[in-house]
């Protein structure tokens, strides 16, 4: 019996190399937000936020404070971007820097 192997370009496996997202770019240095987020109440809640973002930028740094209601995140996407994938997780972001 012979076994094949097919190759595939790296790219489609390494997404530290690629990302078919259009709101993400990887020419830029990765900028770090702070976003305050209401409606987030549990554990459920940060790992939900923490999904969403790391859907939109496979390679984002989140860090979700229930306490003080805030979402830290270092990612190559817009800001824009970043609310929108957080409102879309059924939460609002009362305010960004």
């Amino acid at each position: 019996m012979v076994n094949l192997l097919l190759v595939m370009p790296l790219a489609i496996f390494d997404r530290k190399l690629y990302s078919g997202n259009p709101y993400v770019d990887r020419t830029e240095a990765c900028t770090m937000y702070e976003l305050t987020v209401e409606g987030m109440t549990c554990g459920g809640c940060a790992a939900s936020v923490k999904r969403a973002l790391q859907t939109l930028d496979a390679n984002a740094e989140v860090n979700v404070d229930l306490t003080t209601k805030q979402v830290k995140v270092t990612t190559n996407a817009k800001l824009d971007a970043v609310k929108v994938a957080i409102e879309d997780a059924g939460y609002d972001v009362v305010s960004a820097a």
